[in-house]
């Protein structure tokens, strides 16, 4: 079986228009890699399974009628803690964001993003605030060990 995990978006894209591959096995593999990596690596503070397998199946259904809606329709992406996204918390990787408020609006990126079809598959972990010298750990979230050697910091 293909590790779609690896592909790039252009080769998604291509895999898409050829019916080699669809949205929702892409974003299946994607999701069970974070399933099993995330308690390790502390990667994604949040994710949200049944949204972006719903993103997916209708992505699949645009590439199935050959109506995608850009190059990016079907290809997982990750949102950063501080960046806004609608119907999901952001919280700047802090205690002191209220996880209840509002949530709304997306930031330009990410309606970019939307309106190209990309599906989200979590928001990522990060600093308080986005400081630079805390060495990948968060108040709220811990630390982030560097994926290709657990004893450093990715940054």
């Amino acid at each position: 079986m293909t590790d779609f995990t690896r592909c790039t978006a252009t080769e998604l894209a291509d895999l898409y228009r050829t019916g080699s591959a669809s949205p929702v096995t892409v974003v299946e593999q994607v999701l069970a890699k974070i399933e099993r990596l995330n308690p390790v690596l502390n990667a994604f503070c949040f994710t949200d399974p049944d949204t972006t397998l719903s993103q997916a199946r209708a992505s699949a259904q645009r590439w199935q009628q050959r109506q995608p809606l850009g190059l990016l329709d079907g290809v997982p992406v990750s949102i950063k803690d501080s960046i806004l996204t609608q119907g999901w918390p952001t919280r700047y990787a802090s205690r002191s964001t209220d996880p209840d408020q509002d949530w709304s609006e997306d930031a330009p990126v990410v309606s970019a993003l939307r309106e190209a079809g990309a599906i989200f598959v979590g928001k990522t972990t990060m600093c308080e605030f986005g400081l630079t010298n805390c060495n990948s750990n968060s108040v709220l979230y811990g630390s982030v060990p560097n994926p290709w050697n657990l004893e450093y910091s990715p940054g």
